[in-house]
């Protein structure tokens, strides 16, 4: 059973570099070391806003619970977040290159940190500070958890990476929050085909892609190699549609396919395909423990009885097979 709680706030230890931060947990379902450890942080938000912050998370996270594969896998799930007071409001470059810069802990900022090489939906985070705050989180390390950094903006943004990035306020902002999870959790690509908005991306030039949700061949060359998404092919899609081969991709306008017509890696507001969404599954479930109890290791006498307990989806429990 998930246990949810209202506060239970656990400062930084005092003298450090992260004193006034506070990790606040939300959503534990078992200890951290056994668990996929979702760490929420927000940036460009005074001690005043704090509660402004706490709004646009609950909002945020509402949205991630109603979408699978994080509805029927909530269980396998800790949610903590980190309320870091900032000297400043806002992040940088907002809404434009020329917009003043500001002081923030976690040294956000649109147009990919500023850069006119980027693009404005870019929003990024400094990896070092990120990394720090996320240290606060006891129990938890890169191998079992996965950042998200929210910021104090209006602005439609996001990006995916190591971390997941969103702004906080935008009326879109918490179906970029599962899209950019799909990068940096679950190693998706954009489905776009283009770029800069309104303007079609040039022919895909490249060999077979390795995304999962991206190919050169043909349905028949899938069933017959029985590569990428052939085991899915005909299917009705979780996004709408049926799965098959639609062109356009990874910024792409033509030369390259993907399974399904529209899907949470191309337009906000769909669900993830059955392709996405095992993948996503797959992730969540290597960053928890599946075993949480069993026989204790060692000589099994003739008469004892030999058990295992699993984690399990909101639904249904796992198919164990003994051999």
């Amino acid at each position: 059973m998930a246990v949810v709680f209202a506060g239970l706030p656990v400062a930084a230890e005092a003298g450090t570099a992260d004193a006034t931060a506070t990790v606040v947990p939300i959503q534990v379902t078992g200890p951290a070391e056994s668990r996929f450890n979702l760490v929420v942080m927000g940036d460009g938000y005074t001690a005043a806003e704090l509660p402004k912050f706490r709004e646009q998370v609950d909002k945020h996270l509402n949205v991630l619970w109603s979408i699978e594969p994080f509805k029927s896998y909530r269980n396998y799930l800790n949610v903590y977040a980190v309320e870091i007071p900032s000297p400043d409001s806002g992040v940088d470059c907002d809404p434009g290159l020329t917009s003043p810069k500001v002081d923030t802990p976690l040294q956000m900022g649109f147009w990919g940190g500023c850069n006119p090489n980027s693009v404005q939906r870019l929003l990024t985070v400094s990896s070092a500070a990120a990394t720090q705050y996320a240290g606060l989180v006891a129990g938890t390390s890169a191998a079992n958890r996965q950042i998200l950094a929210i910021g104090n903006s209006d602005t439609y943004g996001g990006a995916g990476g190591t971390y997941a990035t969103a702004s906080g306020g935008n009326a879109l902002s918490a179906l970029i929050t599962p899209h950019e999870l799909g990068h940096s959790l679950g190693g998706l690509q954009d489905e776009y085909d283009y770029y800069a908005r309104g303007d079609r991306g040039a022919p895909y030039q490249g060999p077979e892609p390795s995304s999962i949700h991206h190919s050169l061949l043909t349905e028949q060359q899938m069933l017959a190699q029985q590569k990428k998404w052939f085991r899915w092919l005909g299917e009705p899609s979780e996004s709408g549609g049926t799965i098959g081969r639609y062109e356009g991709g990874m910024y792409a306008g033509s030369g390259v396919w993907r399974p399904s017509r529209h899907s949470m890696m191309k337009t906000l507001g769909y669900y993830f395909d059955q392709v996405s969404r095992e993948r996503m599954t797959q992730r969540i479930s290597s960053r928890a423990n599946l075993f949480q109890g069993s026989t204790p290791a060692g000589p099994v006498a003739p008469d004892q009885v030999v058990w295992l307990q699993t984690l399990h989806p909101v639904s249904h429990e796992l198919d164990v097979t003994w051999t």
